[in-house]
């Protein structure tokens, strides 16, 4: 191939199909009639040369274009000079916002001319480099001329392959029919001698003329090269690595090419690994590189996956962000994080980086709204929240997995460090404008006014299906995340709520009622506290439904949340129900019971939620009102300190956090008048304590008390559109180790991938859920939490045409066949199936 087909087709082609924009800089004036000539009826080609205002106006009316639907039009623009390298020189360059959208070229170091005829010819390297020591910018014709025309024709016609890279790629993993050419064709082997000694520097130590000998002495020169090429300059190999042979520094281009292409290319890249697994072995390269810090940017062997993890944890121990992220960065799409267990620990480290990010850019601005109760709690609805959220996936991801070599510990103990200081920060500052301010917030939602605000009006007008969600513990941060979910069932709207303060569930429950604003009150019942609603107790969901009932009767119906899936829940239905309510304590009696399993819990209740609305849906209900009683707190290690000692006095304790009754407030609890806090009540004084503490010990889940986190609530109204009634034609596949049908581990790793059937497909995102299902029917294994998979709803979301890798954790009791399932979240359709089973090693 000349070098200029070589440019075109191999270099700018694919990356301008990547990007769908591409810069092209040329100082030598080198790619100009090269790049004119891949114009064509999708692809627009502005040279700059041509004069400066005519050039931006063609690049704008081209890039404004293509953000049209179904516009499949690339832009090449082709600018005459270097590329900037500062930013100074962006900012003056009109064509760099281009790159920025897209790429450019030349990028890296192996766009240089030089390096792109070092690659096309790479069996011609020495003669290569002459002519560039001679001339430093020839002629393409002169490239082209280099070689005379020599090639490998017994080895490209064994192997159907024409370029040097390709021949040594098929040598390493042929196809079935061309490894038994090469098994009964002798002929080959001089040849394959003289290529690698040219292309390489490498003398074939083996004498024997069998493919799998050569092979093997192959990988294991290409892999080392790779390693040695990719040592930091002034690295040198230890003693006893210096004797073993390695390619020449001409060959490194066509190294990084070779290894890289078997890394990524699906069909390859479980030869490449099985084969770097057992190189490393051989060479014992873990022992005798354990002195060296620095290992380069590829991790061509598993043990360098493990010495970035390493240089992560300490960078996170450290509190060197940076340095976390750049580790993070240079290990992305790496095949060795890709096994079970080290995406399960990359998860958590990178969870652990997103936490503490997080907490740094809140503590930097909670200066900026502590002055009052209505700044901090703007704060925590606009970022603290986040979080939360972050603090729970963390903790999510840490509570799935057993790290035995306590190799996570200093980032996780540094992650949670990191988040209980800035929590108790923020707590202190709510407990001062709580004793000052009081509760709720004036001018503000409270929890005792969803009812009469939301649902009652709707249900004026006879006719209108209202379903009322009653959600126990469904705190501010995961309302953010169900409202993400809810987003294609209809139009959403978010409303911060207030909860009445005991933050328990029987006050909390009875906020959400009928007149609750007016009507909600506690008082003394001997040893308990009584919730009544006027003169009526309200102390069971029996009680909670009677009350809705007096008021609405025939219209009204409640069911609980895990009805609705049922198959037969729309047709039993009543036409006359008006008001359905809907009720769930599964996560809140979940993470109170054990608080490992509790996380996991969170998820399939928004799942849950988010069935419910489409069978709604189905049921002729137009509108939706989400509500929950109170919010909660996560101390996943509660130490001594995590206890609080009650203020003296006489107090009733309501749960782990409250108290009523009367007494004095003391540096570790507020005491506040019940009416300070909108109470109606016949006790005095209501307290807690001022920390994240509890009065019982060794609380990892808990409410109760006086926080953001227990306190501010969500409110979510949904207007349901109505159901489509076509799909989009989307084909989805499920892939296990390029076609395999036994699973080896109890991580295995998946490959989930979503293609267009035709060409009039809108959407790009799609989210997805994945089960493992065994031949009874049982759920015996679900993503890990992570990457593609939202850790508070499960969903896996990934691009249109692209593959997402996801972890499957499989259940610790279960072996057997068992049957992986995707379904649509929204409607639990199957989208995909794959039939496997466990073969697991002892």
């Amino acid at each position: 191939m000349k070098i200029k087909n070589y440019i075109q087709n191999e270099i700018i082609k694919p990356r301008l199909n990547k990007s769908g924009v591409l810069v092209v800089y040329d100082a030598s004036d080198r790619y100009q009639n090269l790049c004119a000539e891949l114009a064509d009826e999708s692809t627009v080609v502005v040279d700059t040369s041509e004069g400066s205002i005519p050039s931006r106006e063609l690049a704008i009316k081209t890039f404004q274009g293509m953000g049209k639907p179904n516009t499949q039009t690339r832009l090449l623009v082709y600018i005459p000079t270097a590329a900037p390298d500062t930013n100074p020189k962006k900012m003056g360059d009109p064509f760099w916002i281009y790159a920025e959208a897209g790429s450019f070229f030349p990028r890296k170091s192996g766009d240089e001319f030089d390096q792109i005829c070092l690659t096309a010819k790479s069996d011609h390297a020495t003669e290569i480099r002459k002519v560039f020591a001679d001339n430093p910018n020839p002629t393409f014709e002169l490239i082209d001329n280099i070689g005379g025309g020599a090639g490998w024709p017994t080895l490209q016609a064994v192997l159907d392959a024409e370029s040097t890279r390709e021949i040594i790629r098929r040598l390493l993993v042929p196809k079935e029919s061309q490894q038994e050419k090469l098994n009964s064709d002798q002929p080959w082997v001089p040849e394959a001698r003289q290529l690698l000694k040219r292309s390489l520097g490498m003398d074939l130590q083996t004498q024997q003329e069998s493919w799998s000998t050569i092979s093997d002495e192959m990988w294991r020169f290409i892999l080392f090269s790779e390693f040695v090429f990719d040592l930091p300059e002034g690295t040198e190999l230890p003693s006893t690595l210096a004797s073993v042979p390695h390619a020449i520094p001409q060959a490194q281009p066509l190294i990084y090419e070779v290894c890289d292409q078997l890394r990524t290319d699906l069909a390859t890249q479980p030869v490449y690994i099985e084969r770097a697994q057992k190189i490393e072995e051989i060479l014992e390269l873990r022992k005798r590189c354990e002195q060296i810090e620095d290992l380069g940017e590829a991790d061509t062997f598993p043990f360098e996956e493990r010495s970035f993890f390493t240089r992560c944890v300490t960078a996170i121990q450290n509190d060197d962000l940076d340095e976390a992220r750049a580790v993070l960065k240079r290990t992305e799409g790496s095949v060795w994080i890709g096994r079970g267990e080290s995406q399960a620990q990359w998860n958590i480290i990178a969870s652990a980086v997103h936490l503490v990010e997080k907490c740094q850019d809140c503590t930097n601005e909670l200066s900026q709204y502590t002055a009052t109760q209505e700044k901090l709690i703007f704060f925590y609805l606009e970022q603290f929240y986040k979080v939360d959220q972050y603090h729970r996936e963390f903790e999510h991801a840490v509570g799935d997995y057993f790290d035995t070599s306590g190799a996570l510990s200093p980032a996780v103990e540094f992650a949670r460090k990191t988040y209980y200081d800035l929590a108790s920060q923020v707590q202190s500052i709510f407990i001062k404008h709580l004793e000052s301010s009081g509760w709720p917030p004036s001018g503000l939602l409270s929890s005792t006014e969803i009812f009469d605000t939301h649902v009652a009006p709707r249900l004026k007008e006879s006719g209108k299906k209202v379903a009322y969600f009653m959600i126990d513990a469904l705190r501010y941060e995961l309302g953010t995340q169900l409202e993400q979910e809810l987003a294609d069932e209809g139009s959403t709207e978010l409303k911060a709520s207030f909860s009445v303060i005991p933050t328990v569930t029987p006050v909390g429950m009875a906020s959400l009622l009928p007149e609750a604003q007016t009507k909600l009150r506690l008082e003394t019942n001997g040893n308990d506290i009584a919730v009544l609603m006027g003169d009526t107790p309200i102390k069971t969901v029996d009680h909670r439904m009677k009350w809705i009932e007096t008021r609405y009767g025939g219209r009204f119906r409640q069911v609980k949340l895990e009805e609705v899936h049922k198959d037969s829940f729309v047709k039993k239905l009543d036409e006359q129900v008006e008001l359905l309510v809907i009720r769930s304590n599964s996560i809140d009696a979940s993470m109170e019971t054990e608080y490992q399993s509790g996380l996991p819990a969170i998820r399939k209740n928004i799942q849950a939620i988010r069935f419910a609305i489409y069978r709604l849906r189905e049921a002729g209900f137009e509108y939706a009102v989400i509500a929950t009683d109170h919010g909660f707190c996560i101390n996943a290690v509660p130490d001594a300190g995590d206890t609080c000692q009650k203020p003296s006095g006489d107090w009733k304790t309501l749960h782990d956090r409250c108290l009523l009754g009367k007494g004095a407030g003391n540096t570790t609890n507020w005491v506040s008048p019940t009416e300070h806090l909108g109470l109606k009540t016949d006790y005095v004084q209501i307290g807690g304590p001022k920390s994240l503490a509890c009065y019982t010990q060794n609380n990892q889940y808990f409410h109760g008390g006086a926080s953001l986190q227990e306190a501010v609530v969500p409110c979510l109204l949904v207007t349901m559109k109505k159901a489509e009634d076509e799909q989009e034609n989307i084909t989805f596949s499920i892939n296990y180790k390029n076609g395999a049908t036994k699973v080896t581990t109890k991580l295995p790793v998946l490959e989930l991938e979503a293609r267009a059937g035709d060409l009039f497909s809108s959407a790009e995102d799609y989210d997805v859920l994945l089960q493992a299902i065994s031949d009874n029917g049982k759920v015996v294994g679900e993503p890990k939490p992570g990457g593609a998979v939202n850790p508070a709803t499960g969903t896996i979301s990934f691009r249109l045409g692209t593959t997402a890798k996801v972890p499957l954790k499989m259940s610790a009791e279960f072996e057997g066949a068992f049957t992986l399932k995707l379904f649509d979240p929204a409607t639990r359709a199957q989208l995909a199936e794959l039939k496997l089973e466990t073969d697991y090693m002892v």
